[in-house]
């Protein structure tokens, strides 16, 4: 009869180990793709706030000037969901009128 005892403390300490690095990877793994979740959110929404405010400004600069084209800004900015007067927001307008008087005035 042969009898062979071997020693499994380190094996199990190894497994411990590896069991929590694995566990520290999927951690960090899943920071990461809530960073970037939040990261394409923000971005998204700055985006379609552009939109907005554009599509809004077109809308009011070209409503009495050429209706078709101010009604066509104004189609962009419903298929989108994007509905200033609903939310209540100033039109884009109205917010930068000055701003492109201004910028008219000193390139004519």
């Amino acid at each position: 009869m042969l009898l062979i005892i071997s020693d499994v403390t380190e094996r199990k300490n190894a497994e411990r180990r590896l069991a929590l690095l694995s566990q520290k990877v999927l951690l960090a793994q899943e920071e990461e793709r809530a960073r970037v979740a939040r990261d394409l959110h923000d971005e998204l929404g700055q985006s379609l706030a552009v939109i907005q405010m554009s599509a809004s400004f077109l809308e009011d600069r070209l409503k009495g000037a050429a209706p078709t084209m101010g009604k066509a800004a104004k189609d962009i900015m419903e298929a989108a969901g994007l509905n200033p007067a609903a939310t209540g927001a100033p039109s884009a307008a109205a917010m930068f009128t000055p701003l492109f008087s201004v910028t008219v005035l000193n390139r004519g």
